[in-house]
């Protein structure tokens, strides 16, 4: 278990040449999404983006021996040509490159992985409702009409379809319009064969169990959105902030960035901390232990900040290992309330909790019906987001930068030559520019650290509102996203299982 402990720290020049490893995270991003457009792969996983670091730091001099990432450096190695070419990037050279290439690779994996997690099941949802015209039809259709239940019905009875909830039969396939076998058609064609047939599991839970299976669809999908012309979003997150992120230093990267030893003067040294105390005052109150948990040798920071790490003594070393499906699948599944029924009777107390609706958090117990909520104004009032994003946007016009943003072509694109555009126009706008000058300035860091401050004093402040109204001891059950989108408005009482047939209680 790790805890992470911010405090303010000016970065010295040693830390500033680590930081260097961020410079190319955005364009392994940027390069990523080209190779997707331009080779349309059946999957990406950790390798892809390892070797997409190693040529953009090494360029053609990188040559590996395993047989795998030959392999990945003569399919990847035109497309980082290409980027480079387009952007006008070179290759950093960057020495002892392996152990930050291996954080940042499993950075951006995690990333692309938590992006379809949260939000495949969001956009494939809003894809019917925006084929289906559901807005349209509920400013058109009476409230409470037979013809207005009539349509919800339809539309939740084609999501089932659409989700592979159940296989229509040849009748109910015919008594679907063009425009509902076209959309039918169209998400079957996008989801993964796992996804599709009577047997398969719904693709809420696949989507869960194994996200990167559905990366393919996510990006077919956003082509879909484009295609008719609705609103776009990020199949894959790319880093539009030029402002430095966060860089994980361990003691080997602490040896070879910053304190610029040999790995055999570092050996030498049988305690690791004493070479960290030629950095930071060790007794300082960040590094201190606390809670069984102790500094063992790992940091993160943007130049501006520093996060500490700590962790227990009697930890492991070594990551967890690679789960199985089939683990992945129980784990999943153990998460489910269904799972522990008798837990949750015998429990003193159960808060549910409706994510995202209505607000952040909708809280209702099951003792006394006490409601809390945890609203996006509270949390913006809270953390002072609001605050700072207004000064960066006055920052932003002040410098013009703001004029000269609003001409960069949208990066959500999924069309190549509108691609290619895109990151012409921001390397002509970002190297040795204007935009490059005004994101280095300490301002738009510190506004992130205090923001990030913030936060975690509003989380919790909700944490000890939620035990001065629902007890010291209760059992959170939260709302999962298998639903989401669909049942915003005219649902029924959602039944509690834990308290026996019969029972239920209002949806916020």
């Amino acid at each position: 278990m790790l805890q992470s402990l911010h405090c303010r720290a000016g970065a010295g020049e040693g830390a500033r040449n680590a930081l260097s490893s961020g410079r190319f995270t955005s364009h392994c991003d940027s390069a990523l999404k080209l190779y997707v457009l331009r080779c349309s792969p059946p999957n990406i996983t950790e390798k892809h983006v390892e070797a997409l670091l190693y040529l953009l730091n090494k360029g053609s001099s990188w040559r590996p021996r395993a047989a795998d990432k030959l392999a990945l450096r003569q399919e990847l190695g035109p497309v980082v040509k290409a980027y480079c070419r387009l952007t006008r990037f070179e290759p950093l050279h960057m020495d002892a490159d392996q152990q930050p290439i291996n954080y940042l690779a499993t950075s951006i994996m995690t990333n692309l992985k938590v992006n379809v997690q949260e939000h495949f099941m969001q956009m494939l949802l809003k894809y019917i409702n925006l084929r289906m015209d559901k807005k349209g039809n509920m400013k058109r259709l009476p409230k409470w009409s037979g013809a207005r239940n009539a349509f919800f019905a339809r539309l939740s009875w084609i999501k089932g379809l659409c989700l592979s909830e159940h296989v229509p039969t040849e009748e109910e396939y015919a008594s679907l319009s063009d425009l509902q076998q076209e959309l039918l058609d169209d998400i079957l064609t996008i989801l993964p064969p796992v996804a599709v047939g009577a047997d398969a599991e719904p693709v809420a839970y696949l989507v869960t169990v194994d996200a990167m299976v559905f990366f393919p669809a996510y990006c077919r999908l956003s082509r879909l959105y484009e295609y008719h012309g609705y609103p776009q979003f990020q199949d894959i997150p790319l880093r539009s902030s030029l402002a430095q992120s966060h860089q994980r230093i361990d003691t080997t990267i602490l040896y070879q960035h910053i304190l610029r030893i040999t790995r055999a003067a570092a050996e030498s040294v049988t305690d690791t901390s004493e070479r960290w105390e030629r950095v930071f005052r060790l007794n300082g109150k960040a590094f201190r232990p606390r809670g069984g948990m102790v500094f063992d040798g790992m940091i993160s920071t943007n130049g501006t900040d520093v996060s500490v790490y700590l962790k227990h003594a009697n930890a492991h070393r070594r990551g967890s290992t690679r789960k199985s499906k089939a683990g992945l699948q129980t784990e999943v599944k153990q998460l489910y309330i269904d799972n522990h029924l008798q837990e949750l009777r015998s429990t003193p107390n159960i808060v549910a909790i409706d994510p995202n609706k209505r607000g952040i958090l909708y809280c209702q117990d099951r003792n006394n019906n006490s409601n809390l909520r945890y609203t996006s104004n509270q949390r913006a009032m809270e953390t002072g987001s609001r605050h700072y994003r207004k000064q960066r946007e006055g920052l932003k016009s002040s410098h013009g930068i703001d004029v000269i943003e609003s001409r960069i072509p949208t990066h959500k694109t999924m069309d190549l030559q509108g691609y290619c555009r895109y990151l012409i126009y921001r390397s002509a706008t970002t190297v040795s520019g204007p935009r490059q000058t005004f994101y280095e300035m300490p301002i738009h860091n510190k506004c992130r650290w205090k923001t990030l401050i913030n936060t975690q004093r509003s989380e919790g402040r909700l944490s000890r509102r939620m035990k001065e109204k629902y007890g010291s001891e209760f059992t959170v059950v939260m709302g999962d996203w298998s639903d989401a989108g669909r049942t915003a408005r005219y649902i029924k009482p959602r039944p509690r299982p834990w308290d026996g047939a019969g029972s239920s209680v209002e949806t916020a």
